[in-house]
C-alpha cells in the first residue's frame, strides 16, 4: 500500500477520494463480532425515545489487499422521565473489501471518510435486522431502526455530529467516529 500521505483533506476532497475507494473495492465479507442486549424490567412500558450511536474504524492490509472496517453501534431506549436507558443493544460487525488498484498517495482521511461513509452505510442493514430481532427476542414489541444518512439535514431537529479520531504510528489505519443520532424508531405491534 505504501506510505500514506498525512494531508489535511477539507470534507469535500475526503468524500471526494472516499468515493475512489468505493469504485475500487467488492465487499467480501460481513459479520457480527461482538454483540449483546438486555433491559430492565419496565421496558415494556411507556413510549419510548431511541439514541443511536455508531462509530466506524478501517485498517488496511496491503499485503492481502483487503481493507476492514468494523462498524460499532449503540441503541439505548429511554422512557420519558426517566434518564437510565430501559433498553440497551449493541452490535459490532467487521466489514471485509478487497480491492484491484493500490491506492498509494492516499490520505488517511480519504480511508477515514470511506469508513463513515461506506462502511456504515453497508452494514447498516445488518444492524437494523439485528435490532429487530434483538427486541422480539427479549418480549418487546419488533423496533424498526430508520434509514442510514449519510449527511444529516440542515433542520433544527437534526442529529448532532462528534467526530473523534483515533490514530496509531503502525501501518494500518485506525480512525473512530462516533455520530450521535436521536431517532424517534416506530414500533410494530401486532
Amino acid at each position: 500500500m505504501g506510505k500514506q500521505k498525512s494531508l489535511a483533506l477539507n470534507e469535500k476532497d475526503a468524500v471526494a477520494l472516499s468515493l475512489k475507494i468505493s469504485d475500487n473495492i467488492e465487499i467480501k465479507d460481513v459479520r457480527v463480532i461482538e454483540s449483546s442486549f438486555k433491559q430492565t424490567p419496565n421496558a415494556n412500558v411507556g413510549s419510548k425515545s431511541v439514541e443511536i450511536d455508531n462509530t466506524a474504524n478501517v485498517e488496511l492490509d496491503a499485503d492481502n489487499k483487503f481493507i476492514f472496517v468494523i462498524a460499532d453501534f449503540n441503541l439505548n431506549a429511554f422512557v420519558k422521565n426517566n434518564e437510565k436507558p430501559v433498553v440497551m443493544i449493541n452490535a459490532s460487525f467487521l466489514l471485509t473489501y478487497d480491492y484491484k488498484d493500490e491506492f498509494v498517495g492516499f490520505p488517511d482521511e480519504a480511508f477515514k471518510k470511506f469508513a463513515e461513509m461506506n462502511g456504515m452505510y453497508n452494514a447498516w442493514p445488518y444492524w437494523r435486522e439485528f435490532v429487530q430481532n434483538a427486541t422480539v427476542r427479549m418480549g418487546l414489541p419488533s423496533l424498526t431502526i430508520p434509514v442510514f444518512r449519510l449527511f444529516a439535514s440542515k433542520k433544527a431537529d437534526a442529529p448532532k455530529k462528534e467526530t473523534k479520531t483515533k490514530k496509531k504510528t503502525s501501518k494500518k489505519k485506525n480512525t473512530k467516529k462516533k455520530t450521535t443520532r436521536k431517532k424517534t424508531a416506530s414500533k410494530k405491534t401486532g
